[in-house]
């Protein structure tokens, strides 16, 4: 059977955007289609694809350092049926700040390039090695939620904080709170790390299957251990300061799309316009 296009303007297709940045997340989604074996790719990357009220739904994420310019997204049905869309990856200008250390870490002799290396040795080899499993199932039927009652960003996605050696590139945002806030799952889904890392403190990372995960930093209680099924809304852990180089309660979260950095306010917007 011939590959037969489907054209944009086909009434049970719909997209999120046709112009995207990069940190950005794309979604689509085809009505009527239940169909688990189809594939999606953008470019090389390819997409968090489920079935999710009889409509097929992906998700593809845009890292924050992906290249710019034109890229491909392609849809393959099982019916020999596809599509192809044009999409415009631009580039976001993420502010670039100095990495300074308060005082009381420069008292104990914390550099900025200790700094950036102990995460980078330390902390991201475990988080990375979760990060790669790819569940072939979502355990989500519905939006997500956000992780605290308020969202107030007081440290920005994508940020470049650099020093003379080099730099730390922010790949989440840092949420404000008091201490001991209930921090909720977003969404279902299941445990997949629990445990305290030298810099970023008492973490917990949600796997929300086909890839999706959702990171939580910096708790001063994790009361859920690797392995559990959560839901949404449940008490994964409060608001703190735990990890080597935190000062002051808050709480680190990220959002991961097989393995690539997503601005998670974005990603909360994008995403649940489709997911109703």
């Amino acid at each position: 059977t011939p590959e037969t296009p489907l054209t944009p303007k086909d009434p049970e297709l719909s997209i999120s955007a046709n112009k995207l940045e990069q940190g950005d997340t794309l979604v689509f989604r085809i009505n009527g289609t239940n169909t688990p074996s189809a594939a999606a790719t953008f470019d090389s990357n390819p997409a968090a694809l489920f079935i999710l009220r009889d409509a097929l739904v992906g998700l593809i994420g845009i890292d924050a350092k992906a290249k710019t310019g034109a890229s491909t997204l392609l849809v393959k049905l099982p019916s020999g049926e596809y599509f192809r869309r044009d999409i415009l990856v631009g580039p976001r200008a993420f502010p670039v700040v100095k990495l300074t250390l308060p005082p009381q870490l420069v008292a104990k002799g914390v550099t900025a390039e200790k700094l950036a290396s102990s995460i980078t040795t330390k902390d991201k080899p475990a988080l990375d090695a979760v990060f790669k499993i790819i569940t072939p199932e979502i355990y989500f039927n519905g939006p997500f939620a956000e992780p605290l009652k308020k969202w107030t960003d007081v440290g920005g996605f994508g940020v470049i904080r650099e020093s003379r050696s080099g730099g730390i590139r922010h790949l989440g945002v840092d949420l404000d709170g008091g201490p001991g806030e209930a921090v909720a799952a977003i969404n279902d889904g299941v445990v997949r790390f629990s445990g305290e890392l030298e810099n970023f403190g008492k973490t917990v990372a949600i796997d929300h299957g086909m890839g999706i995960f959702s990171a939580y930093l910096h708790l001063s209680e994790i009361p859920v251990e690797a392995g559990r099924p959560v839901k949404k809304g449940e008490i994964i852990g409060r608001v703190g300061s735990s990890g080597e180089y935190s000062i002051e309660p808050h709480l680190h979260f990220s959002i991961k799309i097989r393995g690539l950095s997503v601005d998670p306010r974005r990603f909360l917007d994008t995403a649940n316009q489709f997911l109703q």
